[in-house]
């Protein structure tokens, strides 16, 4: 059995209010996001953690550094590739890119790649289940940090439960939320989910 600790990376200028659709964009913590990091890492002090694995974009990179410096990036945690979405919020893609926001929104099948030239949701999907499974034979019965993005998280979520795809929004992951899930060789199990009772106070 392997406990994953999925936490989201902090807020950043992107996502503050829900503005923009952030992707691949390489931008950094703002000043909440930091905040938010700290009582995350707090939160989590007590725990010892054998591995800790982050995405490879910096907002996920500075949450994890108040955690541990000691991690391990790795690509198959980026976020998902938005395509022509990217830095537009949902009223301009809602607009510019309406049949292809529609087919995303109500997709079952999870192969409409976002943006138009971005990722599906199910190769999303299958880029973090193959990790986390390599992760968990790789390390059985270990403590895993994992700190990475709002979309895949919520996409692994949707897709180990077998979920209608256009759907994975139900899965709620803000910001530092921490997400717990229990591994085994053929199962999985629910401990935890979009955890930010630590946020308490943080403006």
């Amino acid at each position: 059995m392997t406990l994953f600790y999925f936490v989201r990376h902090g807020e950043t200028d992107f996502n503050a209010n829900d503005n923009a659709y952030c992707g691949r964009s390489d931008v950094s913590l703002n000043d909440l996001g930091i905040k938010q990091s700290r009582a995350m890492a707090a939160q989590l002090e007590d725990i010892r953690f054998d591995h800790v694995y982050v995405s490879p974009l910096e907002r996920a990179v500075q949450t994890a550094s108040f955690v541990s410096d000691d991690f391990e990036v790795d690509e198959r945690l980026l976020e998902i590739d938005f395509g022509n979405w990217e830095g537009l919020n949902k009223q301009q893609i809602s607009k510019k890119y309406s049949e292809n926001w529609n087919d995303w929104q109500t997709t079952t099948t999870g192969d409409v790649a976002a943006g138009e030239t971005g990722e599906t949701m199910i190769e999303t999907f299958e880029r973090i289940n193959d990790l986390i499974k390599a992760l968990n034979n790789q390390h059985p019965d270990g403590k895993i940090l994992v700190v990475a993005h709002n979309t895949i998280i919520r996409l692994l979520f949707t897709g180990l439960i077998q979920g209608r795809w256009s759907s994975y929004r139900s899965f709620k992951c803000g910001n530092t939320s921490i997400s717990v899930l229990k591994y085994t060789k053929d199962d999985f199990e629910f401990i935890t989910l979009n955890d930010n009772h630590h946020l308490k106070g943080v403006l």
